[in-house]
């Protein structure tokens, strides 16, 4: 049998040959390293430094506190991301089959510990990657445990191409296997691949998630600009109307100063006025008591005249029975005083002179009686006029 062993063994190599082929092109299959992927670089936002502050600066602190945040959670995702698919393409491009299951757990734990301490603004977004890379990781978890039997298989063709080296028949059976183990790492590899394109298409949603927490970013510095742009004009609003109350008050007290001076002249005016008052009241007295002494004056002138007037009256009447005594008496003795008279001139020339006298002294006694006028001061005065006597 020993015999029989050998020479079966001197003829297994021509059929181990083709047997090393598949498990070399099975092997190349498996591990065919896959495309590499441009790095998804991290877009670095920078925060406006010039953001004005004033009533509501607290807000937009705490704004653009959770926008900061959230810039660096999702560039640490990227790079978490990053790190993850080169991880991935490590593992798949790497011989040692030992280290499989450590790193392919490495990138779910990371992933795992980035979603747990992730907060920002985006918390539902990130809940969604949290969730996408749970997923990712029950994937990898079952890449793993398929990548083991591909591994087990794999021993076990290994094992059946040594014993098809000993025996024809162990070649058949170990080709056999082979193909089985090649099914079987077909399938395989056909869930690997959709396991990939799995992977791929959740990184295509946590790749529009981070396109849309950026656009919301975007907003939010669309939003902190128009609340600076907003808090600028309400600054300016606000001085403009400073400065508006600033000149309404100086003209207020502009306005209170002519309105005191206007009315210490208003007093000045009422005591002015008051004097007048007064002066008037005691110049419409004085002349009061003016006329009061003037009409006495005038009552007791009138009544001097009145007396004159009824002396003159009684001296007149006196007079007139006088004058016409002395013309009865002429026309009664006519003849006697021209013979007394011619005996006077001749005893006294000058008694003819004396009697003229006499006779002119009575007509202008007579004549003075009738024309006597009064001076100014004795004619009666007019009474005050009605405004003057108030």
């Amino acid at each position: 049998m020993l015999n029989n062993g050998r020479k079966q063994s001197g003829a297994a190599p021509l059929p181990f040959i083709p047997i090393c082929l598949v498990l070399f092109g099975f092997a190349a299959i498996v591990f065919v390293p896959p495309e590499t992927k441009p790095p998804v670089t991290a877009v670095q936002v920078t925060q406006p430094n010039d953001v004005p502050m004033g009533p509501a600066s607290a807000a937009q602190k705490q704004t653009l506190e959770e926008r900061d945040l959230a810039e660096r959670e999702r560039a640490a995702n990227e790079q978490s991301f990053l790190t993850r698919r080169n991880d991935i393409d490590a593992i798949k491009t790497s011989a040692h089959e030992e280290n499989l299951p450590r790193e392919l757990a490495a990138p779910g734990l990371e992933l795992a510990a980035e979603g747990v301490a992730a907060r920002n603004p985006a918390e539902a977004s990130l809940a969604r990657t949290k969730q996408a890379l749970d997923e990712e990781r029950r994937k990898v978890e079952l890449l793993e445990r398929e990548i083991a039997e591909a591994r087990q298989a794999f021993e076990v063709l290994v094992a059946s191409a040594k014993l098809a080296a000993t025996t024809q028949a162990g070649a058949i059976q170990g080709r056999q296997l082979a193909e089985a183990a090649r099914n079987t790492a077909e399938v395989s590899l056909a869930g690997t691949r959709r396991a990939l394109e799995e992977e791929r298409r959740k990184v295509g949603l946590l790749e529009r998630d981070i396109a849309k927490a950026r656009q919301s970013i975007e907003a939010l510095e669309g939003s902190a600009k128009l609340a600076a742009t907003t808090q600028a004009g309400a600054i300016q609003g606000r001085q403009l109307a400073e400065a508006a109350a600033r000149q309404a008050g100086e003209a207020l007290a502009r306005e209170r100063e002519r309105a005191s001076s206007l009315a210490s002249d208003l007093e000045t005016a009422r005591q002015e006025r008051d004097a007048a008052k007064k002066e008037l009241t005691r110049i419409s007295t004085a002349f009061k008591e003016a006329w009061e002494q003037e009409r006495e004056k005038a009552i007791g002138l009138a009544r001097d005249l009145a007396s004159a007037r009824k002396d003159i009256a009684a001296l007149k009447r006196a007079a007139e029975r006088r004058t016409s005594q002395v013309e009865n008496a002429a026309k009664a003795r006519p003849i006697d005083r021209a013979s007394a008279r011619a005996s006077q001139r001749r005893s006294s020339p000058n008694s003819g002179q004396q009697e003229v006298g006499s006779a002119e002294v009575r007509k202008s006694r007579a004549a003075r009686l009738m024309t006597i006028e009064l001076p100014d001061a004795l004619l009666p005065t007019r009474p005050p006029a009605e405004g003057l006597r108030q």
